[in-house]
């Protein structure tokens, strides 16, 4: 039992295989709508979850009852909802949906298997600290752009673009001057959704977030560069979640310390105010303009996203059938269109166990779950696997150990803490030994 524990638990040197699985998932996100001339709804995302399949074959994990329905299900709705449309509705046309039929359950089994693997082998911490740096290079990448576009610079940056959206409209508020941020994605607010899982995966995780605030600082300044509707009030509520740990901290820590964190308070209000009057043109026509005409009801395109997504909802037992309803911009409203009220009560079952377990990241689920749609996209099954492993992780039984550390020492209750503090801990007996040891 003893053996069985620290098997379990004690994370041994990364393999090769696990930094290539690291770094397909982190590219599984961002590279989604990317993609090459000819091959339609296929796209680099697509082609990054079959490459994370081919990685696992050949690798035995376990596999838990939930999972093993998830994969019938895959298969089952899709042919289903097919079926039952051919069978009720002449006038549906299954052709265009019958790639659904390969895509779900592919995106299944990458789903399931990548889950195990990162359980069994307690890959967790390993996962994130590659998905933070990737979010760095694409928001540098961004960054890199916008600062060319807004300063009209003769270097280059079309080429970051090949595969995807070049046209003026798509890092433009409408028709306006105003530059927005994309990076490599097809629209402000897709990038926007990455930036804002990384950021509220990083606060999540206390052992990510203390190494790594310069990379928070540049996810951070990208995340408010997209000047997205869509963006900024889920990003307002993460750094609302970032500093209320802050605060926390000055009450907890004592010393050099707490100089340090009420001056990180201080430097960020100097950052925001700084930040407020630099880029305050693009904020008052892209934000605090855009959200005063939809509160006057005046914005056809917020209207759309926020009421007309629920247009859709014809049929609550069968749906329009999977893939059927045209692109809208919430996820529970794609749902409960596209396979009806049976599906969406499932949506909903899922999302209120998130919030059980870990409620700050549940409601960024909620939050982006709303600020784009495509469910049936890989680039969106990658991020629910990012939230539940990050939640199942987190609430476990046994806290994650730092993904370098060897494993030295056995433990029966778990992996809490590292070397250093199993060390430190130590430090006081021997120094009761050693004085025992000088006694006559």
């Amino acid at each position: 039992m003893l053996l069985e524990t620290q098997q379990r638990f004690t994370q041994a040197t990364p393999t090769f295989r696990d930094h290539l699985i690291a770094i397909n998932c982190a590219l599984i996100l961002f590279m989604g709508g990317n993609r090459f001339p000819g091959l339609g709804d296929i796209d680099f995302s697509d082609i990054h979850v079959l490459v994370g399949v081919v990685l696992l074959v050949g690798v035995i994990v376990r596999t838990s009852r939930i999972q093993v329905l998830l994969l019938i299900m895959s298969v089952a709705v899709p042919v289903w909802s097919i079926f039952l449309h051919v069978w009720f509705d002449p006038e549906y046309l299954p052709d265009q949906y019958m790639v659904y039929i390969v895509k779900v359950p592919v995106y299944a089994v990458f789903l399931t298997r990548t889950y195990s693997y990162v359980r069994d082998n307690n890959l967790f911490l390993f996962l994130i600290k590659w998905l933070v740096p990737i979010a760095v290079l694409f928001s540098s990448i961004g960054i890199y752009i916008y600062i060319v576009q807004i300063f009209n610079l003769s270097l280059p940056y079309d080429f970051f673009w090949t595969f995807t959206r070049d046209d003026f409209r798509s890092y433009t508020f409408g028709t306006t001057d105003v530059i927005r941020l994309r990076s490599m994605s097809r629209e402000p607010s897709y990038f926007g959704q990455l930036v804002c899982l990384v950021l509220g995966i990083m606060y999540a995780s206390r052992h990510v977030r203390r190494n790594s605030t310069l990379a928070e600082l540049v996810i951070l300044l990208a995340g408010l560069l997209t000047f997205s509707t869509a963006t900024w009030p889920i990003l307002m509520y993460l750094i609302a979640w970032r500093l209320l740990g802050i605060v926390r901290g000055v009450f907890t820590v004592r010393g050099v310390g707490r100089t340090l964190v009420g001056g990180l308070m201080v430097l960020v209000a100097v950052v925001a105010v700084v930040a407020q009057d630099l880029f305050r043109h693009s904020i008052n026509v892209a934000i605090t303009g855009r959200l005063d005409k939809i509160l006057e009801g005046e914005d056809g395109s917020a209207t759309s996203r926020l009421v007309g997504s629920w247009a859709y909802v014809d049929d609550l037992v069968l749906g329009n059938g999977i893939g059927a309803t045209p692109p809208i911009w919430n996820n529970y409203a794609y749902v409960i269109s596209d396979l009806g009220v049976v599906a969406f009560l499932v949506a909903i079952g899922f999302t209120m166990w998130l919030i059980m377990r870990h409620w700050p990241l549940g409601l960024l689920f909620i939050g982006l779950c709303f600020a784009r749609g495509g469910y049936l996209s890989a680039s969106f099954w990658q991020l629910t696997l990012y939230v539940v492993i990050t939640t199942v992780c987190l609430y476990s039984t046994c806290t994650i150990r730092e993904p370098e550390i060897e494993p030295l020492v056995t433990s029966t209750s778990g992996c809490e803490g590292s070397i250093q503090e199993v060390s430190d801990a130590l430090e006081p007996l021997s120094h009761h030994r050693d004085l025992i040891r000088e006694k006559p």
